[in-house]
Parts: C-alpha cells; sequence; structure tokens
C-alpha cells in the first residue's frame, strides 16, 4: 500500500499548519509516515507492506500532528469490503470514496497497489482510496459540538442509497444536476462551467431556468478562490470577502435554480465559520438562517438531508453554548434523532451521531435533570459501543461517556447495577490506556471516584482498597512540582482516612499524615489555605497520641492547633 497525500487538514491547535504524519494499524501491524512540516497538504508519497497473518480486518488511519496525542483526522477501513471491490477489476485503477463521519472533511488519498495475499493469489489490483476523515473528538464529549460539513460530489452520490432508491422521480433528476454544478465550480474557465452546468440543466428540463450567466460563475470561481486564500492566510478579512461574494452569486440566481442548494449550503458552512471566529451571535443567527433554507430544499428522502440536519444542529449547538437558550439545545436534540431515524444501523456516520445526539441528551439532563433525558443517552451510547469494534480508536472514549453517564444516573437512581457496570467499563478504559498514555491520570481519577461512591452504597472494603491503590498510582504520575500535586495528595489522603476510619489501622493513619504534611508545606504563610490544612493536620496527630502514647505527636498537635488559632502565637 502506499500512502500519497492529504488536503485540508485541520490546524494545528496554536492554529499553525500541522506536522502532520500518517499512522496505520491493525492487529499486530504498526506504521507511521515520515513527518511533512508545516504543511496542510502533505504528500507522503510512502509505501507500506504488510501480509495477511500481521493485520484484523479493519486497517486504521490516523492524520496526527507531531508531538500530540489525539489525531488531526481519523478512520477505519474493513478489508472484506475493500476487497469486494477489487473483484474483476485487477490492472485498472479504482477510485473508491469512503464517506466516515459527519464532521469536516480531509482527504487522504492511498495508493493501494500491494494487496498480496490479502488479494488471495489474483493479480494486483491499483486502488486509489479517497477518504472522507473526519475530525478526532477529544477525550470527553458529552458537550461536543459537531462539525458543519460541506455537500460533495461523493456525499450526494454516496449518502443513504436507500433513500435514494425510494425517493421521488424529482430528486432523481435533480441529483446529477446537483453533482454537474458542484463539479462546474471547480473548473477554472468560466465559459465551460457555463456549458457544463447549461447542458446539465436542460437534461432535467428543457424548461427550467438557466444557473446564471458568465458573471455569474466568475462570481463563484472568484468566492471560490478567495476562501482557498481564507485557508492559507487565515484572516478574516479574506473569508468575509468570500462570504458577501458568495452572497452576491445567490442574488443572481433564480428560485429555481439547482445550484441554489450548493451555494446556500457552502454560505451556511463559511458564515459558521466566521462565527467561531468573531463569536457575534448575529454570525450565529445568520448561519442559522442560511442551513433553514438548505434544510428546505432537501425534504425526506433526499439524499443530504442527513448533512442539512447535520450542519443546522452544529450552529444551533454553538449558539446554545454561548446564549444558553434551552430552544436551540431541544432543536439540536430532534435534529440529531431525525439523523439517526434516515441512516441505517449498518451506515459508517451512525456511530458518530449516536455519540453527538447522546452528548445532547446528557447536557440537557443536566439542565433539566429529567432522567428520562438520561435513559434515552445510556440507550444510544450502548449502541454506539456495540458498533465500535475492540481495536477502534473512538472506543475508550464511548467506554468512558456510558460510564460517565451511568455514573450521573447512580445520583438520580442509587441503582447497584449502574455502579458495577460503569466500573467495569472505566476499568476497561483504564487498560486500553496504559502509562504513559496522556489520559490514564483521568481514568484512574475516575474510576477511583466511582468506587468510593459504591463503597458508600455496598460498604465494602475492598472497593476502599482499590480506590486507594488507584489514589495511590494517580498520585506517582505527577512529579513534586507539578501543579495538580496538590489535588492528587488531597484526594489520596481522604480515601486513606476514610479506610482508617472503617479498619482503625494504625498504617493508614501513619500514611496520611506524611500526606497532610507535604500539602502543608506547599502552603507556605501567608497561604490563605494554609490555615485549613493546619486545622486537619493537628487532629491527625492527636489521634495518634491517644493510639500510641507518644508526646513528640501531643506536642506536634498543640503546635499545630496554636497556629491554626493564631500564627503569631508565641512558643
Amino acid at each position: 500500500m502506499q500512502v500519497i497525500s492529504a488536503a485540508a487538514l485541520p490546524l494545528s491547535p496554536s492554529r499553525k499548519n500541522p506536522n502532520a504524519y500518517v499512522k496505520t494499524t491493525s492487529g499486530s501491524f504498526k506504521h507511521e509516515t515520515k513527518v511533512i512540516q508545516r504543511n496542510r497538504e502533505p504528500v507522503w508519497n510512502e509505501k507500506i507492506e504488510f501480509t495477511k497473518e500481521t493485520v484484523a480486518s479493519s486497517l486504521f488511519f490516523s492524520v496526527k500532528q507531531k508531538g500530540l496525542f489525539d489525531a488531526l483526522a481519523q478512520t477505519e477501513i474493513e478489508i472484506t469490503e475493500l476487497l469486494d471491490q477489487c473483484k474483476g477489476r485487477q490492472g485498472e485503477w479504482i477510485v473508491l470514496v469512503i464517506p466516515v463521519k459527519l464532521s469536516s472533511i480531509a482527504d487522504v488519498e492511498l495508493d493501494l497497489t500491494t494487496l498480496n495475499d490479502l488479494c488471495t493469489g489474483q493479480a494486483k489490483c491499483r486502488i486509489r482510496v479517497l477518504l472522507q476523515i473526519s475530525n478526532a473528538t477529544s477525550s470527553r464529549v458529552l458537550a461536543a459540538t459537531p462539525v458543519t460539513e460541506s455537500l460533495s460530489d461523493s456525499q450526494l452520490q454516496g449518502e443513504q442509497a436507500q433513500a435514494v432508491q425510494e425517493s421521488s422521480e424529482s430528486h432523481k433528476r435533480a441529483k446529477p444536476i446537483l453533482t454537474t454544478c458542484m463539479k462546474a465550480l471547480q473548473l477554472s474557465d468560466p465559459a465551460t462551467s457555463q456549458n457544463v452546468v447549461s447542458q446539465a440543466c436542460r437534461q432535467m428540463s428543457p424548461e427550467r431556468d438557466q444557473i446564471g450567466d458568465q458573471a455569474t460563475l466568475r462570481l463563484l470561481n472568484s468566492a471560490k478562490s478567495q476562501y482557498e486564500q481564507f485557508q492559507q492566510t487565515d484572516q478574516q478579512s479574506d473569508l468575509q470577502k468570500a462570504v458577501s461574494l458568495y452572497h452576491e452569486s445567490l442574488d443572481r440566481l433564480s428560485k429555481q435554480s439547482p445550484m441554489r442548494l450548493v451555494i446556500l449550503d457552502r454560505l451556511g458552512n463559511l458564515l459558521t465559520k466566521l462565527y467561531r471566529l468573531t463569536g457575534q451571535i448575529e454570525g450565529a443567527d445568520k448561519a442559522i438562517e442560511m442551513h433553514r433554507e438548505v434544510l428546505k430544499l432537501c425534504p425526506a428522502p433526499h439524499p443530504v438531508r442527513s448533512i442539512s440536519l447535520n450542519n443546522l444542529g452544529a450552529v444551533l449547538h454553538m449558539r446554545f453554548c454561548q446564549t444558553g437558550q434551552m430552544k436551540d439545545l431541544d432543536e439540536t436534540t430532534a435534529l440529531f434523532q431525525e439523523i439517526l431515524e434516515l441512516i441505517p444501523a449498518f451506515h459508517p456516520q451512525r456511530s458518530s451521531s449516536l455519540n453527538y445526539c447522546a452528548a445532547f441528551l446528557s447536557t440537557r439532563f443536566r439542565k433539566t435533570r429529567r432522567v428520562d433525558d438520561l435513559d434515552k443517552a445510556i440507550v444510544l451510547r450502548r449502541e454506539e459501543l456495540k458498533l465500535l469494534s475492540a481495536l477502534h480508536p473512538d472506543r475508550p472514549n464511548s467506554l468512558n461517556n456510558l460510564a460517565a453517564d451511568l455514573h450521573m444516573r447512580i445520583g438520580e437512581t442509587s441503582h447497584i447495577n449502574d455502579a458495577d457496570e460503569a466500573v467495569a467499563l472505566y476499568r476497561e478504559v483504564l487498560d486500553l490506556r496504559p502509562a504513559p498514555h496522556p489520559h490514564r491520570l483521568d481514568s484512574l481519577n475516575n474510576l477511583a471516584l466511582l468506587i468510593c461512591r459504591r463503597f458508600c452504597m455496598t460498604g465494602q472494603i475492598e472497593d476502599l482498597d482499590q480506590a486507594c491503590a488507584l489514589r495511590q498510582e494517580a498520585l506517582e504520575l505527577r512529579p513534586a512540582t507539578h501543579p495538580d500535586r496538590p489535588d492528587l495528595l488531597n484526594d489520596l489522603a481522604i480515601v486513606l482516612g476514610m479506610r482508617f476510619s472503617q479498619t482503625g489501622q494504625i498504617e493508614d493513619l501513619n500514611k496520611v499524615i506524611p500526606l497532610h504534611q507535604d500539602l502543608l508545606k506547599l502552603c507556605p504563610a501567608p497561604h490563605p489555605g494554609r490555615s485549613d490544612s493546619l486545622s486537619i493536620l493537628a487532629p491527625l496527630f492527636g489521634e495518634r497520641f491517644d493510639r500510641t502514647g507518644q508526646i513528640e505527636d501531643a506536642d506536634e498537635a498543640v503546635a499545630l492547633y496554636r497556629e491554626a488559632i493564631r500564627p503569631d502565637w508565641p512558643d
């Protein structure tokens, strides 16, 4: 296999062009390409060789930024599905377009010219795979916002095949017209673009108004060029110029023009980008207006309705995050519930749609405390988890989110079954994040907190033993100078104190006292937290004096009490 190139990669977290490379994994097989410095359209042209024995049923591709754990983009290819496309087509170039998730698109071109044993002895098949790869999600996606997605030729051809088969004749005639119109936008010569679009319109209906004159097509090409300039410069003014040009183009189109859907969609997405840059609520209102117009032009079972629903929901959720208006969250949830009704169980976008819909339901529960929303979110989380294989890169996040929702429901219902299930899920996440994984500390803390809660429900001392071990490991992951260390010291001291109160074993008290002494050292006078730390540590020495009779502990307790009451108390 040869990894050729990528295009339209997102910027790095520092808003710079990424230092990108491609990581390929499957079973025991793992490969990383060279790093291309500061380029959103890197070219690798790097060969990868593997055999049937070294790979599993799927190939996982991640486009990564050097020095960061999270991927810029990622996807999965089922090998059996790939081979099905190869049958009877040896020796020719085959273009496969694989839509993955409802998100922004980065194209990674893979030239699979060496299938070896995977081709079961047949002649080598030359395949060019164009992957539509979604941006990676964060480790916690309960409040994630889906990224808007532009309509593309491949999506018009591939989105919801079943819906296309059942669509009306008018939709069937419109689909190739939209495809042709979008191809015309890619042509640099306005006259050629005009001829292509006009011919397509005549095929659809001789009476239908034409797309527009050459001036309109020149405007569209100028808008496209202006947006490409924005992608290079990240200058807000370039994006605003592109928006203005698309607006002007839209005003010149007739209401019946099939190009209207495409321009409205692009305007909506560019306005969304502008809103992300400025944070001005008026920008969100304008983007929402455009996406509503697109949705009106895509009645069910239109092949791109799910994309339109996603784009509208994404902007509504961003506006909700800024304003807190529940009506926006309610509409976003309803839109993603409709997406789930439109896409079948085997659709590659279903797992991400389940994730987003569950996230919105969880958010609404936290606002309204309606347990039925949380129940629905948990059902969706479980379905999402079933769709992700053991090696899928999104599985840890899916496990974590389901466990988090179950943990929240415990606070409402106190069901021990939810606690047991959540503990098992957090353990699996922890197993998938061995040290030095950057999120292992989060997993240790999540599991320890839940196990302590389960102890409060059951009184099983074994849970406290496990919590102590988890808190100890978490502390060891952070050096003495790390800003998280005070919280980790306190967490371990708390759980050891809980176990001491249950068992009365002096060993736990002997461990708690040094932890609080370390905390006190981190709060030198006149630190505002020093008084609280003194008030916690003093009775611990008093407790140990009662048990051991060592006069040194009594002296220490008295000194600490004196400083807590009056820092300038004379010795």
